[in-house]
């Protein structure tokens, strides 16, 4: 099985919320957690967010800010599948709409311990 973890970034949008995603080893990831790493998109602005709603709370006025656009989009919910396809994909793996999970998963792996 693997892990999904997300950071701010540009690559994708998973429900509206421009971030990068790496697909790791279930054994191997808490240590991405300590680097900035999160479990859900949503995590990753979470600490903006709140700082906003801060500033908002005490009345201060809040500047606009810009999110980069990307070429990919997803909108709704996280579909682990979809996110290692999408993986796959950006990867360069061949025929990584119709290979399954697993098989996906390996590639990817072996490509990152290639690196």
């Amino acid at each position: 099985m693997a892990v999904i973890l997300y950071q701010k970034g540009n690559r994708i949008k998973v429900g509206g919320i421009p971030c990068d995603f790496q697909v790791c080893n279930e054994h191997s990831y808490l240590h991405l957690l300590d680097q900035g790493w999160f479990y859900t998109p949503e995590e990753c602005y979470a600490e903006e967010k709140q700082e906003n709603d801060d500033n908002a709370a005490s009345g201060e006025i809040l500047e606009e800010t810009e999110t980069p656009e990307t070429e990919e989009t997803t909108e709704g919910p996280v579909d682990p599948d979809e996110a290692i396809r999408a993986a796959a994909k950006y990867a360069g793996i061949s025929h990584w709409h119709n290979k399954s999970i697993e098989r996906l998963v390996n590639e990817l792996k072996e490509l990152e311990d290639a690196e």
